[in-house]
């Protein structure tokens, strides 16, 4: 799993702000820990919370798209800003 991944809740999981995300719910991936072993995970949906969550946990729903950065877009298109 990547950033900005979205992803599924295969159990119950503890939010930071001690909410409950239930199973099945889905967020977005916005941080790593562990070289993949554990996501901090945005959820909105039914619960607004962030939560550490195992990879084992874990789903992916659907591909995240990484936003281009300036300098690399002008390294593929060989222009300058």
């Amino acid at each position: 799993m990547r950033e900005l991944d979205r992803v599924r809740v295969l159990r119950p999981v503890a939010g930071d702000d001690d909410l409950t995300v239930p199973e099945g719910a889905t967020g977005t991936v916005v941080a790593i820990y562990a070289d993949g072993e554990a996501f901090e995970v945005e959820f909105t949906d039914p619960v607004d919370t962030l939560a550490t969550v195992d990879a084992a946990a874990l789903r992916i729903v659907e591909r995240g798209t990484t936003p281009v950065i300036a300098s690399e877009a002008k390294q593929s298109r060989g222009t300058t800003f």
